[in-house]
C-alpha cells in the first residue's frame, strides 16, 4: 500500500469532515458492505498483506518462526505472507505475539492480538484491533486509525524488529 493507494481510496464515511482525520483514506473500499468490522479489516489484510495460501479470515493463530510470520488456519494448514518482507516487527513472545507490525511502502499496520479483549474474545485469531499508521501533517506524534473501532488513536507502539533489534515506527 503506497501513497498512491492511500490517495485513491474514498474518504471514510465515519470520519468527521471537520477534523484532521478527514485526510485518512477509507480502508474498506472494495470489501463487502454487510461485513462486520473484523471481517472488513481481515479483507483489507487479504488485499494488502495477503497470505501465500488462504485468508486472514480463516486464521486461528499467528506466530513468528525465526523472522517469518506464520498463520495457522482452522483446517490445520499453515501459511506465511505472500510477501514475507512485509512482516517487520512484533510485541510479545514469538509464540504468542500481542502485536504484529506489517509494512507496505512507508505505511505500517499493527494487528493487536488480545484473546481477552472485547473484540479479541469474539475473534477466531484473537484479533482485538487492526491499526493503520496515518501520516500526520502538523503533529510530531504518530497517529493510528483503528479499522475496527473507527476512531483516531494517538499512541506509539513499542515493538521489536523481527530479527530482535530495536524497531522505530
Amino acid at each position: 500500500m503506497n501513497m498512491s493507494l492511500m490517495n485513491n481510496v474514498q474518504t471514510n464515511q465515519y470520519l468527521d469532515s471537520n477534523t484532521e482525520t478527514n485526510n485518512v483514506a477509507a480502508l474498506t473500499q472494495g470489501v463487502v458492505a454487510t461485513s462486520t468490522p473484523s471481517a472488513k479489516a481481515k479483507q483489507f489484510l487479504d488485499r494488502h498483506f495477503p497470505l501465500s495460501q488462504g485468508s486472514h479470515l480463516e486464521v486461528m493463530s499467528y506466530l513468528v518462526y525465526y523472522t517469518h510470520l506464520i498463520a495457522f488456519m482452522a483446517d490445520g494448514s499453515q501459511s506465511g505472507l505472500k510477501r514475507p518482507r512485509q512482516f517487520v516487527a512484533l510485541s510479545g513472545h514469538k509464540s504468542e505475539p500481542s502485536c504484529l507490525v506489517l509494512k507496505d511502502g512507508k505505511t505500517h499496520l499493527a494487528i493487536n492480538i488480545d484473546r481477552q479483549g472485547p473484540l479479541g474474545s469474539q475473534d477466531l485469531a484473537g484479533v482485538n484491533d487492526v491499526l493503520l499508521q496515518t501520516m500526520p501533517h502538523t503533529k510530531l506524534t504518530q497517529e493510528w486509525t483503528s479499522l475496527l473501532n473507527q476512531d483516531m488513536l494517538t499512541r506509539p507502539l513499542s515493538v521489536t524488529a523481527k530479527d530482535g533489534s530495536d524497531y522505530c515506527l
